[in-house]
């Protein structure tokens, strides 16, 4: 599986790893709605992707935009050189 959820010391985490593409966006989807309705605030982990397709950053970016409406925080970390790249080539600010 190309992601991964884990409970830390620092909170809870959901790593991406590998590649993520569009075959992985339904469970992603899934798994990402899960934790923004069941939690307070947790962290997406880029550092180990290392390939990303567009479809997947708008669905991190979608997901944003639906936790900031139920006030949850979502935090970004790890960005890699994969997860730039993604960003560039959809136009995105993040």
């Amino acid at each position: 599986m190309s992601f991964e959820t884990s409970q830390t010391e620092q909170g809870i985490f959901l790593f991406l790893k590998d590649e993520v593409t569009v075959v992985e966006a339904v469970e992603l989807k899934a798994e990402l709605v899960k934790l923004i309705e069941s939690n307070s605030g947790f962290a997406i982990d880029v550092e180990q992707v290392t390939d990303l397709d567009t479809s997947t950053v708008q669905l991190i970016i979608s997901s944003f935009k639906a936790a900031k409406e139920k006030g949850v925080e979502i935090f970004l970390t790890g960005r890699c050189e994969a997860f730039e790249s993604a960003i560039k080539r959809t136009g995105a600010l993040i």
